[in-house]
């Protein structure tokens, strides 16, 4: 039989042959077509708008088996109790109907399934409703979770960014220096896979990291006094590329400085008092940090990186 034109093609499985003939009857606008054997098969050689399935064992597997075909058509599945329509829903179903329905609902589920809608019974709404506020919670848990990615260091650093700080004014804020806001900054640059103070600002923000602060517009202004020249060298550094600073440990730190005073690596180990070979592991260490080879480039870099002053 030729459809006509904008007839929907409705393929029946697990039905029987009189409710095919009653819903032809019924809706004359519809094309009925029962599945004969593999309805995987009979679905990719059809090509049906609908799919109505009567619920059996493997009711599940078929579904899934025809969303990986990618094929676009809208899954119905018939003689689902109320209390199952959610775990349908989720499974991938396009509208539920239960074993009693009559086929004016039959018709309207299909009609509503083939435009993207579904006929929602209250216990659905209610359902869904309440999944969409634990799904809700959950994320919230999971923004709680990734934010400890985050130390509450760097955390607060962030925060101060967000407010509009540069890193000296974040650092007089912090009571740190300049150099360890730095590092903190390529932290959390790494973390959030950003390479900018605003995408970071931007990236937590989605997340909630930061609830309690607020933008604030970057304004000589608001700058304690004696800051405003800080805040446009830092902009000038940031603007000419400065850089990354390498994260060193404390005891790198401390062996670099006594690298930079000229000790040997014996000498080192004596000032220190740990083992010689404890000391050339740190310099290997910094100088991979740095990307260098040798001391001489390594104080070089050092001090250029302001992680070391000259005496």
């Amino acid at each position: 039989m030729a459809l006509r034109q904008n007839q929907l093609t409705v393929m029946l499985s697990g039905f029987g042959r009189l409710f095919a003939d009653c819903l032809g009857e019924a809706a004359p606008e519809l094309s009925i077509v029962e599945a004969d054997g593999d309805l995987l098969r009979c679905v990719v050689e059809q090509r049906p708008d609908v799919v109505a399935i009567s619920i059996d064992g493997q009711t599940r597997d078929v579904m899934r088996a025809i969303g990986g075909a990618e094929q676009d058509v809208r899954v119905i599945v018939y003689g689902v109790e109320p209390s199952q329509e959610l775990r349908w829903i989720e499974a991938g179903a396009h509208g539920c109907l239960p074993r009693d329905a009559s086929l004016a609902e039959t018709k309207q589920t299909v009609r509503l399934a083939a435009d993207g809608q579904m006929a929602a019974s209250p216990e659905l709404a209610s359902a869904l409703f309440s999944r969409l506020a634990e799904l809700t919670r959950a994320r919230r848990r999971t923004n709680v979770l990734e934010s400890l990615v985050l130390t509450s260091r760097e955390l607060a650093v962030l925060r101060l960014i967000a407010e509009g700080l540069s890193n000296r004014d974040v650092a007089q804020r912090l009571s740190l220096s300049f150099h360890t806001v730095k590092n903190h900054v390529q932290n959390i640059f790494k973390k959030t896979g950003v390479t900018r103070r605003k995408d970071a600002v931007d990236h937590a923000r989605q997340r909630g990291w930061l609830e309690d602060a607020e933008v604030a517009e970057p304004s000589d202004r608001e700058c304690p006094p004696g800051l405003a020249a800080s805040r446009i060298r830092e902009l000038a550094r940031e603007l000419a590329g400065d850089e990354p600073v390498p994260a060193i440990t404390p005891r790198e730190m401390e062996v670099l400085r006594l690298v930079a005073r000229g000790l040997t690596n014996k000498e080192i180990a004596r000032h220190l008092r740990i083992w010689l070979q404890t000391v050339k592991s740190h310099l290997h260490s910094i100088y991979t940090r740095l990307g260098v080879r040798t001391r001489r480039a390594a104080i070089a870099k050092a001090l250029r990186l302001e992680l070391i002053r000259e005496d």
